[in-house]
Order: structure tokens, then sequence, then C-alpha cells
């Protein structure tokens, strides 16, 4: 019952869970805790913490972790399998139908209308993203990045002495501050 419990789950947050790993952290949090009380709030800022701590997406590592903890390895791979199933299905099916369509002229039409759309939510979250972090802070540790960029590429100075410099500089400019 369990095993079809995660199943049913983890399938369903596949479904609806547009966005990535931290976009649907909050919808993970409500079926996990308070759903199904798979874990409590400790429990599951344990799976977080664990989950961005592995490789791999935040999501499919909190399915595997619940997986696991619920129903050892079968339950682990039934939800990690649940999870991804729909994205899988969904992708294959688009693929599909785009290479039966795709040298239609109105296919052609719908894919270069949406290209723009597209570069436009992505550049919105982008340009939200660096509003949010623009501060002093950020600016001087992106101005040693494009330092350390450019020594590393344009003068040959070895990365593991460009780290370690960067990041005394670093230390000593947030010691001063």
């Amino acid at each position: 019952m369990i095993l079809f419990q995660l199943f049913l789950a983890f399938f369903q947050i596949g479904l609806v869970g547009f966005g990535g790993g931290y976009a649907i952290l909050a919808y993970l949090q409500d079926v996990i805790v308070h759903q199904n009380a798979w874990l409590n709030m400790t429990g599951y800022t344990d799976l977080l913490t664990l989950s961005q701590m592995t490789p791999g997406p935040v999501s499919i590592n909190a399915a595997t972790f619940v997986g696991m903890k619920m129903s050892g390895v079968i339950g682990a791979v039934v939800a990690t399998f649940s999870f991804v199933a729909p994205t899988f299905i969904i992708t294959l099916t688009l693929a599909m139908i785009y290479y039966k369509y795709k040298n239609l002229s109105s296919a052609q039409l719908v894919l270069n209308a949406i290209r723009p759309a597209m570069i436009a939510l992505i550049a919105s979250v982008g340009y939200d993203l660096v509003v949010l972090l623009i501060d002093g802070q950020v600016v001087f540790k992106v101005t040693l990045l494009l330092l350390g960029i450019v020594a590393v590429r344009k003068y040959k100075v070895n990365p593991i002495v460009m780290m370690l410099s960067l990041g005394f500089i670093n230390v000593v400019v947030n010691l001063l501050i």
C-alpha cells in the first residue's frame, strides 16, 4: 500500500510541478509533511539539506530520500521513477508530435511565436534575480569573478592559484568591512 501511495504522490508532484526543484518545494512540503505525514518539519528540513548536498536535482533527491525512508530501496526506486515519469511521457509525446509536424508552416509559425515569449520570460526572471541580488557585496564578488576569468583565460594564471588568491582577497575585504 505504501508503494502505491508513494507512486501516486510523486507522480502527481511530477505532473504538476513545473519550474524545477526549488519552484515546487512548497508543494513537496505539503504532500510529504501535511497530506501524508511521512516526515515532520524537522525531517523535511533534513530532507532539503541532504537533497541539496547530494548531486542531482533537489526534487528528485527528495523523492528518492522519502521513498527510501518509507520503504527502503524499492520505495526509493518507485518514488524516483514516479516523479520523473510524467515529464518523460510529456516530453516524449511532444517530441513525437514535433517530428511528425515539424515541416508544416503552421507549426513553424507557432514555434517562432513561442521563442520570443520564452526569451522574455527567462529574461524577466533573470532581471528579478539581479535586482534582488545587487548590492555592494554582489558587485564586488562579480568583479572578482570577472577578474579571475580574465586572469585564467587571457594571462594563463593557474586556476587553483586564482581561486586561492580571490578567496583570500574576499576574506580580507569581508574582515575589513
